[in-house]
């Protein structure tokens, strides 16, 4: 269910994945191994910061320091992300790690980011001059926009 979800995402992405990733299922098989056999492309291995490890002190020092600074900027609509940021606190100085799955997915995300590439660009169809008529077959487009708009000039 959740690789159908992902794949749907895009054939194009890979996805990063937390160390956890190597803990096993009721089989044996590594759920990464897991997600890998229905197809999801993920990374070569779990999410790690470009130096090495994955503490979780760290990606929250990184998260809080990209959003102060404005690179990291998260929808507003994204409720569910602001309640368990609302809720993100420490005990005796260490973070409580309960119903943070999208605290730790943003972290995931942070520490990947060496691996982002853009997207390829997108080709939009050429439209019709503005003389063009759907309804009126006898009408003639003209071609693409910007042959259109050389012959203007």
């Amino acid at each position: 269910m959740y690789a159908a979800a992902m794949k749907a995402r895009g054939d194009w992405m890979y996805w990063a994945w937390p160390h956890d990733g190597y803990k096993h299922d009721s089989t044996g098989i590594e759920l990464a191994e897991l997600y890998r056999k229905q197809g999801v492309k993920m990374l070569s291995a779990h999410a790690t910061f470009s130096e090495g490890g994955y503490g979780v002190e760290a990606g929250v020092m990184e998260m809080l320091d990209r959003m102060q600074t404005g690179r990291l900027k998260v929808a507003a609509h994204l409720g569910q992300w602001f309640d368990e940021y609302r809720l993100y606190h420490r005990k005796e100085g260490k973070i409580v790690k309960e119903r943070d799955d999208l605290m730790s997915a943003t972290r995931y995300l942070l520490m990947s980011l060496r691996y982002a590439r853009p997207h390829q660009k997108i080709e939009y169809p050429s439209f019709a001059s503005m003389d063009y008529d759907p309804l009126n077959p006898s009408s003639q487009s003209r071609g693409d926009s910007a042959r259109y708009l050389r012959s203007l000039n």
